[in-house]
């Protein structure tokens, strides 16, 4: 979802930035498609995300073609802007000429409350 609803507008996050909010929301995942022209050994995900400042602990996914590769309460920071790291090196995994990224929240919420986690930028590396 947009970083504009009335929920985060007080946040003044990025125009850019994107917010996902809890699952019954419509707008609780993020994907990013890949289409390697080789086979990849090593992916590495690199986010700048902020935790809603309230006491709801959002629980954030991350999946590669339908799988999930990680999932945890999210590591970035209450109402601030923190940078994480993901590494992924499973190669079976990582087959395939065409790899889905998805980011999301696994912790039920409305759109516009908390839970959220909002992205500033995320950023793919791949080692081939």
């Amino acid at each position: 979802a947009p970083a504009d609803s009335d929920a985060v507008a007080h946040l003044s996050l990025p125009a850019t930035a994107a917010v996902l909010y809890g699952t019954q929301s419509g707008a609780s995942q993020g994907r990013i498609w890949l289409n390697p022209s080789s086979s990849v050994q090593r992916l590495v995900l690199v986010a700048e995300g902020m935790t809603n400042p309230g006491s709801l602990a959002p629980v954030l996914r991350i999946g590669i073609n339908g799988l999930t590769v990680w999932e945890g309460v999210s590591p970035f920071p209450r109402g601030e802007w923190g940078t994480f790291a993901w590494v992924i090196d499973k190669s079976q995994l990582l087959a395939g000429s065409q790899l889905t990224i998805s980011l999301s929240l696994a912790t039920p919420g409305d759109y516009g409350t908390e839970p959220w986690v909002a992205l500033a930028t995320v950023t793919v590396y791949v080692d081939s």
